[in-house]
């Protein structure tokens, strides 16, 4: 059962892969605009990328630190390029919100960053289980729930919802 207010909401925004990117408002934003209608709630939407899974656990073995700094910084960028478009209703209609963007494990980063910022609750989709190796698999949102410190509100493709409280 979700609590009927929450203050401080950590989004996890989908990988720029994802097919929710190409819709105009899908499911992750729905949720959070319904949770911003409160006044004193706290919105931040949270990009997580992966250099190694960008480009290549070889190559980025073979970059310069100088050289991988600046492929970061661009990835970075990238990212945060993108989250913005992500984001622009909320930004149309004046809702404040916070942009973060990090590196590192999906699933590590979003725990660590809800910690961090005290977040009561964590909106996040999940992907579809489209192959043999995905059913055995778990994924992000069912390791952020296991070891988030606060609620976590799941949304899956289709739509709906599952929560943990």
């Amino acid at each position: 059962m979700l609590r009927p207010s929450y203050l401080n909401a950590l989004v996890a925004v989908p990988p720029l892969t994802h097919e929710w990117y190409r819709l105009p408002v899908d499911a992750i934003r729905r949720a959070a605009a319904a949770i911003c209608q409160t006044p004193e709630v706290s919105l931040t939407f949270l990009s997580v990328f992966s250099i190694q899974q960008e480009m290549g656990t070889g190559e980025v073995n073979l970059l310069p630190p100088e050289d991988l700094r600046l492929v970061m910084d661009i990835q970075e960028k990238k990212h945060r390029d993108s989250v913005a478009e992500y984001l622009k209703w909320f930004t149309e209609r004046g809702i404040a919100h916070t942009i973060v963007i990090a590196q590192g494990a999906p699933d590590e980063v979003i725990v660590q960053k809800a910690e961090e910022m005290g977040a009561d609750l964590i909106i996040m989709g999940h992907h579809k289980k489209t192959s043999l190796f995905d059913i055995f698999s778990s994924d992000v949102a069912e390791r952020v729930a296991k070891r988030a410190p606060c609620d976590v509100m799941i949304i899956a493709p289709g739509g709906g919802t599952r929560g943990k409280e």
